[in-house]
């Protein structure tokens, strides 16, 4: 598959994808369950995926 977004879309596409994955590794460590905190990090290893061939950071977590 081929996309083509323009740099806008991209850097918008990017913002969200990183304050998603932010959000997952919160709920991870927040997460109990063994299975569900399994199927949350698999989650998480698409978007780094996906994060990693758009060319972007991983994570930015304001402290």
């Amino acid at each position: 598959m081929e996309l083509h977004l323009y740099d806008h879309e991209l850097e918008l596409l990017r913002d969200v994808l990183s304050n998603d994955l932010a959000r997952l590794i919160h709920e991870i460590a927040r997460t109990d369950s063994r299975s569900a905190r399994k199927e949350l990090k698999r989650g998480e290893a698409v978007l780094e995926g996906i994060l990693d061939k758009l060319g972007g950071s991983r994570v930015r977590i304001a402290s």
